[in-house]
Order: structure tokens, then sequence, then C-alpha cells
């Protein structure tokens, strides 16, 4: 160990006695030696400079103030500045965690809403499916009642030609009474004859048409009992589209709202992001490590001090001594809650696409009797930004307009928003539907015969560039003919 580090400083009764400030110089040089840092280097110059010159008299004193001047005013000011952080960062935390908590439940009743509404929209096109199967169940019944009943209508007349066949005549002798009563009784069988074939006919076509008419009462039966299915089918289809529709204003509001309560929460990540890199900077106001070694160095000076002054203002300022006082002290340390901080950062603050319950979304035709073929499902995961939201929705919840046709967000009159274009717009030619990570069948969206004097056309928006588009301050869609353009307004 060099001289510079060892020494020792004994009392003397004169006047040119080793003086306060001179220990407390050779104590700081030895805890910059073993500590180093900017910090501490200021930190050492304060403590030196309240330490006073002393002679015979007023050396014990003066080394009392150095010691005092440590303890009320170096530690408080360091423990202070310790505070302020600590407490910025746990206000900082404490809104970042509420704030996130506020969009995890955003999120939740988003995903509630989400597959509230996929699910109705399954249901509505199984109902629409019944409906049709009930057209046509009803179709076969009234086929097959028509049928029963022409055949029984057809059937409903009787006639008996009592002479075909028969002969009732008689031709005799009267004078030959024998002769005519043998023709009298051929008659008379003839007759039964006649009327057993009668009553015979007449049963059989009874029994025919009574068999023809219950044939008809069924099938009657069964076509007013498919009708009646039919009608109640297409009510319950009716219900549950106007169900479904009367859902997609409260579906979109709520994945806006969570839109916004996300913005909100990665501002809030972001602030705290900002100050917690700032506690861990070296040299800043708020840094964690600097306030550590500034304590350490304060509560060492001071050990050192008041160990001097127990040996009587005779020991040695060495490195010894330096040993016996250097502990650690985790007073300074920051109280930092990484897990939780982890936990609030599970949904990644990012602009990219984000799914909800399924990733997928209904397009629901339109019209009072669509085919349940015309129901069809596209992926759904829109693009969030980091500064807009989502972009079916407005600036800020309330500002969205709701209208048009239909769309992942809904058919009928509560379908996407319209598209509202601003004067120099500038058109770029999409190739699919999902271009640059965004679901355009979810952004609002125009239609025209042709482009708009107003509106400029640029190039395509792949070689325009998907990372100018995330920083446009807002975007729409416009159809022209068969073929869709990002309408970007900067």
């Amino acid at each position: 160990m060099s001289a510079s580090h060892v020494f020792s400083v004994r009392q003397k009764m004169s006047v040119d006695s080793t003086s306060v400030s001179s220990v407390v110089a050779e104590i700081s040089a030895l805890i910059q030696e073993q500590q180093g840092g900017a910090e501490v280097h200021k930190l050492m110059q304060q403590i030196a400079a309240k330490a006073t010159p002393g002679a015979d008299g007023d050396y014990k004193k003066s080394m009392e103030e150095a010691i005092a001047a440590i303890e009320g005013e170096i530690e408080p000011k360091i423990m202070a500045s310790h505070k302020e952080t600590q407490s910025k960062l746990n206000a900082a935390l404490s809104a970042f965690r509420s704030q996130a908590g506020g969009a995890s439940e955003a999120f939740d009743a988003a995903m509630g809403v989400d597959k509230a509404y996929f699910e109705c929209v399954a249901t509505e096109q199984a109902l629409r499916q019944a409906v049709e199967s009930a057209v046509q169940t009803e179709e076969t019944a009234n086929n097959g009642a028509v049928a029963a009943c022409k055949a029984q209508e057809e059937d409903r007349s009787f006639a008996f030609d009592a002479a075909e066949g028969n002969n009732f005549g008689i031709d005799c002798d009267l004078g030959d009474a024998k002769a005519c009563q043998s023709q009298m009784d051929k008659l008379e069988e003839v007759v039964k004859k006649m009327e057993t074939d009668l009553t015979n006919g007449l049963d059989a076509d009874q029994a025919r048409y009574d068999g023809l008419k219950a044939v008809c009462d069924q099938k009657t039966k069964e076509n007013k009992e498919a009708r009646n299915a039919r009608m109640a089918a297409q009510e319950a289809w009716s219900v549950k589209r106007r169900q479904c529709a009367n859902s997609v204003a409260g579906r979109k509001e709520s994945m806006c709202s969570f839109g916004t309560e996300l913005v909100k929460k990665c501002e809030l990540e972001a602030n705290f992001n900002k100050l917690d890199a700032a506690s861990n900077e070296e040299g800043h106001a708020m840094s964690e490590s600097d306030r550590v070694q500034e304590w350490k160095a304060a509560r060492t000076t001071k050990c050192m001090l008041q160990k001097y002054m127990k040996e009587g203002l005779d020991g040695s300022v060495s490195s010894d001594l330096l040993d016996a006082c250097n502990e650690d002290d985790d007073t300074m340390k920051l109280a930092r809650q990484d897990a939780v901080v982890q936990q609030l950062k599970e949904r990644r603050c990012a602009d990219g696409p984000i799914a909800f319950a399924t990733g997928q979304a209904w397009n629901v035709p339109e019209g009072k009797e669509p085919a349940s073929s015309s129901y069809s499902k596209a992926a759904f995961k829109p693009a969030f930004s980091l500064t807009r939201g989502f972009g079916f929705c407005g600036r800020t919840i309330g500002e969205q307009n709701v209208g048009g046709g239909g769309g992942a967000l809904g058919g009928g009159p509560l379908g996407g928003p319209q598209a509202q274009f601003e004067d120099g717009s500038v058109l770029h030619e999409l190739e699919g539907t999902n271009d640059c990570e965004v679901s355009w069948d979810t952004v609002p969206t125009g239609s025209a015969k042709s482009v708009d004097p107003k509106l400029l056309m640029g190039s395509t928006l792949a070689s325009w560039g998907c990372d100018r588009l995330q920083k446009a301050e807002n975007y729409q869609r416009l159809r022209i003919d068969s073929k869709f353009y990002a309408v970007v307004s900067c």
C-alpha cells in the first residue's frame, strides 16, 4: 500500500495541529480510490467543504460539526433524492398498473362481445339453413297435398249402368203362365245381380274415395304443419338477424374502447419505462447507482470520522479503517416490482394486428332472404396503431361514423364506417385485403365510379411503403370499379 493511502494524524497541542479538513481530504482519497465515480467525487467535495480548519481548542468541535453536517445535510439530501425517485417510479407504476387493468378489462369485454357476435351470426346462418330446409319441406308437402287432393277430386263421381250386360225385358205368352213366370224369375235374378254389382261397385268406389280423401286430409295437414314450421323458422331467423345486427354497434364500440384504453396504457408504459431507464442511468438525477454510491460514501466517511474521534484523535486514517466502515447498505436501493412490471407488459405495446375471440369475422349478406351459403368468414385481425388505435374507429370514441354495407364488422345499416376523404389525399392501389398487415375490410371504405380530381393518384401501397403507412395520420379505403385504394392523408 502506498504512503499516500496510509498515514497517521496525531493530536498536537500547538497552532500547527492537523486540520479536520485534512483528515476529511485523506478519507476522501481512500473512498474515491475504492468506489470512484463522478457523483462520489462531488459528494466528497461537499463533505470537505463542511469541514472547517481545526486548531488546538476547536479540533474536536470541528470534527463533530463535519459529522453533524453529514447527518443533517448530506444524508437527508441523498435520502430526499432517493425518495423523490421512488415516489416518481411508484406513481408512474401505479398509473401504468391501473391503466393496464383498464385495458385488460376492455379487452376482455371486447373479446366477450366479439365472441357473442360471432356465435350470434353462426346461429343466424344455421337458422337461415333451417329456413331453406323448411321451404323445401313445405314445397314437398304442398306438392303432395295438391296431388292427393286432385286425385280425390277426380274420384268424386260414381256411375252405374244397370242396363250394361243385363236384359230387363220380358216377352212371353200370357196364355203360357209357366213360361211368363220363368222369365219373371230370371228377371228377378238379373235385378238381384244388378243390385249386388251396384252395391259392390259403390262400396269399392266409396272405399277408394275415402282412402283418397284420407290421404288428401293428411297431406293437407302436413302442408299446413310445414307452412307453420317454415313461418316459425323464418321468424326465428328474423329475430336472430335483428339481434345480431343490433349488437354490431356495441361490438365496434367495445373494440374501439379497448383500442383507446390500450393507447393510454402504452403511453403510461412508455412514461414508466422512461423513468425506469433514468433510474438505471449513471449521472442522471434519478440514478439509483449514484444514490447508492453517495449514501455509502457519506456513511463510510461519517463512520471513519466517528472511529477516528473514538480513538482519541490519535488513530490512523488507513485502508484498515476504511474496511471497518465499508459496509454494504440497501437503503438507497429502489423498491422495484419487476415481476409486476413484466406481467403488465404481457400485452406488447407495438403497432400491428390484434386478434379478438376467434381471429375471424363474418361477412353478413344483405337482403330480405339471403342464401345461407352467402354467409362467409374472413380473417379478422385489425391493425392497431400506438397513436391512432384501430383504423375503423374515429380519432376518439364517438367520432366514428356508422353506416354503409357489410363487412367484417357486420352487414346491414350497422355495418362498417363510411369514409370521408380530405382534399389532397393520395391514392395507393391495394393488392389484397391485408396489405401492410392492415385488415382493410375493417377500414372506413367509400366507393366511386372515377377518381375525384381533389384526390391524387400515387404509387401502389407496396411501392410506397408500409412503414410510411404506419406513420400516416389517417388512412381509409376507396373502391373504384373492381380496384381498391388506400387513401392516405398526412
